[in-house]
């Protein structure tokens, strides 16, 4: 009986050992993980800055061509109000 209860404790004591053992490969591989979503994050965070970045001189050159069709317009109204005043005048 005792010889039993010594061949448990051993296959016990073995299979905490594995246990154990299986537990840090489980933990070396969560670090790993971890240091590849770190990287994984900072090359997303690159790649946001340089979108945003894309997208600002984007909306800046749409800013500037909508400023530039406004202005024309108001051009093309003040020619047209001019016109007509200088053909008032021209009737008086």
């Amino acid at each position: 009986m005792l010889r039993q209860l010594l061949e448990q404790v051993t296959n016990l004591t073995e299979g905490q050992k594995k246990i154990k053992k299986d537990m840090t490969l489980v933990v070396e591989s969560i670090a790993r993980v971890e240091l590849k979503v770190d990287e994984i994050d900072k090359t997303v965070g690159g790649s946001q800055k340089d979108i945003m970045t894309i997208l600002e001189k984007a909306a800046t050159k749409d800013s500037v061509a909508r400023l530039d069709t406004k202005i024309d317009l108001l051009n093309n109204n003040l020619f047209q109000a001019e016109t007509d005043l200088a053909m008032l005048k021209l009737v008086k």
